[in-house]
């Protein structure tokens, strides 16, 4: 025998998850590539044409954030969904739980 005495505790802890709010997504296998190539290739040859040097760093970074904006209306999107589900508690741990 020993002169030790074993230390039982109970404790009730609710797992609180860490949710991802939704998000959107880019759908890249439905893009339409034929309009976004054509934006592209209408964007390389008009951007060097006007002259980028003559106007200021403020302008350019304008104008390339207009022409992305535009490449970015041939990919459509979709809102992602919260995932309530928590992998680690099953049928079992669920009908322990509501006990």
């Amino acid at each position: 025998m020993s002169d030790h005495w074993a230390i039982i505790t109970m404790i009730a802890v609710k797992p609180k998850p860490n949710r991802k709010p939704p998000h959107q997504v880019y759908l890249y296998k439905r893009a339409d590539l034929d309009k976004l190539r054509e934006d592209l290739l209408s964007f390389s040859n008009r951007f060097p044409q006007s002259n980028p040097l003559s106007r200021s760093l403020e302008e350019n970074w304008t104008q390339l954030k207009e022409a992305l904006r535009g490449i970015k209306d041939n990919i459509p999107t979709k809102m992602t969904k919260e995932n309530r589900s928590l992998p680690w508690i099953n049928r079992h741990i669920q009908m322990i739980r509501l006990e």
